[in-house]
């Protein structure tokens, strides 16, 4: 659990073990009032320990249009999924991919 909703105090880690699958992490952001999450933001999510992930180049990340509840991407919305890659903190071909890196569409 990233962020609980309606709770001030946020886990700063992620269970693998309990989800079923340790091939997909699911979460979710949220902004707020005053550091709202925006179309076109770019998100980076650094994964730790920094050796033990391995990203897909492309990785996948769903958005929902704020205004009609629609998941972008899907049949009925205007606006396009975000775009996912995987990224490395290290500059050489064969670092592990530990960055998940989000680009919002633009009308979120």
């Amino acid at each position: 659990k990233i962020i609980s909703a309606g709770n001030s105090t946020l886990d700063l880690y992620v269970d693998m073990l309990s989800t079923g699958d340790l091939n997909r992490l699911s979460f979710e952001l949220y902004g707020s009032a005053t550091a709202p999450i925006k179309e076109s933001h770019n998100l980076r999510l650094f994964l730790f320990p920094v050796s033990s992930w391995h990203i897909d180049v492309v990785c996948e990340a769903t958005c929902t249009d704020v205004d009609t509840g629609i998941p972008c991407g899907l049949y009925g919305s205007s606006i396009p999924p975000p775009r996912c890659v995987g990224e490395s903190v290290c500059g050489h071909d064969l670092a592990n991919r530990n960055i998940v890196h989000i680009v919002l569409p633009y009308g979120t």
